[in-house]
């Protein structure tokens, strides 16, 4: 019997161990907000906004109920991209999708995707041209 209680409390003890480290790193990845300390590589999303007073960019993350906000540190140094074009933080505008390069918590690069028009115009003039072709 005491074999049997020391394997249970043996038990209990393993299993309370993995709760608690699966909580630590539940809360490291699924957490509401994301600092910008903690941002590092490429964060795809939507664009939120740009706070020019704080040097912040805000991008949400994940979609619906699952859906957070990363907010990432930019400098003088980021190099913004808008639909392949050089550009500005202000010109990127809400709901677009962005993916911010981060390194120690500073974004390097903001990439922001052509719209959707622009990618079915392009889609449009590549298959008017492929028919033209023939």
């Amino acid at each position: 019997m005491k074999l049997v209680s020391k394997v249970l409390a043996f038990a209990l003890v393993l299993a309370l161990t993995a709760v608690a480290g699966a909580k630590e790193v539940g809360a490291a990845k699924g957490g509401k907000a994301r600092k910008a300390a903690d941002a590092s590589g490429p964060v795809a999303g939507q664009f939120v906004k740009y706070d020019a007073a704080a040097k912040t960019v805000t991008v949400k993350v994940g979609r619906a109920a699952k859906a957070r906000e990363i907010t990432v540190a930019v400098n003088d140094q980021t190099a913004v991209t808008i639909a392949g074009a050089a550009g500005k933080l202000a010109d990127v505008q809400a709901d677009q999708r962005v993916i911010v390069t981060a390194a120690n918590g500073t974004a390097t690069k903001v990439e922001v995707a052509p719209s959707k028009a622009a990618r079915a115009g392009k889609a449009g003039k590549a298959g008017k041209a492929g028919k033209a072709a023939k």
